[in-house]
């Protein structure tokens, strides 16, 4: 109760006296500090399904906690926003942002952001018989089998930032 009430003294509830009749008020743009914030660059869409054909182009940027990432090399950190479900079970849903590391060499079980030809997209890596098998999260979807010169890693998934909002 007492935290509700903090809520509205600070305007982002109102109450009534009826039962659940909280209203939520919109985001309010507020300064962030940048010692706490990282700024990491939204360089495109990416398929969680399909391999779709990319093209890399800045849509904005990505903004993180700035602990969440306290032993990295922020220069090699991209975002791309997610198209499709092929990952859902791995809990990356259409519409988010994963955070990536840029690495060419990744290890069993990784999710990672891989090229094939000029297409890319998000799954599971594992080697398998010679191949480089490329796993969905979701049994709608089948495992993507390539040769090891077919396949170009570009990075690493290591965060994902989620829109509460459409």
């Amino acid at each position: 109760f007492m935290h509700l009430r903090s809520l509205q003294n600070k305007g982002f509830i109102s109450r009534t006296s009826k039962a659940r009749s909280i209203t939520l008020f919109g985001k309010r743009k507020r300064a962030r500090h940048t010692s706490f914030v990282l700024a990491i660059p939204l360089i495109g869409r990416i398929s969680a399904g399909q391999p779709l054909n990319s093209e890399e182009s800045r849509e904005g940027e990505v903004y993180c906690d700035s602990s969440m990432f306290k032993n990295e090399d922020t220069s090699r950190l991209f975002a791309l926003k997610i198209n499709g479900d092929s990952m859902k079970d791995k809990g990356i849903l259409d519409g988010d942002c994963v955070i990536v590391r840029q690495v060419s060499t990744v290890r069993p079980g990784d999710i990672v952001v891989a090229l094939a030809g000029d297409e890319t997209t998000v799954k599971s890596y594992y080697p398998a018989g010679g191949k480089i098998e490329l796993r969905p999260a979701n049994p709608k979807f089948k495992i993507q089998k390539y040769r090891p010169s077919d396949i170009k890693i570009q990075g690493k998934v290591i965060g994902l930032q989620r829109s509460l909002t459409s």
